[in-house]
């Protein structure tokens, strides 16, 4: 078994109702059976989605923003990352 992926699309649901869509499975095999033709005839045996929050980038897709850590402390003194 191989795992292949990801992709980036906003999500305006709660964090219950993540879900891979139709749209995305046929995107990554599409691409995957650019490097390895064979897998075009085999069955997708899974698929799963999380969410990666991400700061926030005014303006910018989720595939655009940084995946940068960002380290501060709150003015009560609190360490946020």
């Amino acid at each position: 078994a191989t795992l292949i992926g990801t992709t980036d699309v906003d999500h305006a649901g709660t964090a219950d109702s993540v879900h891979i869509s139709p749209n995305e499975v046929a995107y990554l095999r599409s691409i995957a059976s650019q490097f390895f033709p064979a897998s075009a005839n085999l069955p997708t045996l899974g698929c799963f989605s999380s969410l990666r929050p991400l700061l926030a980038a005014t303006g910018k897709s989720a595939s655009a923003t940084s995946r940068e850590h960002q380290i501060e402390f709150s003015p009560d003194g609190i360490l946020q990352i």
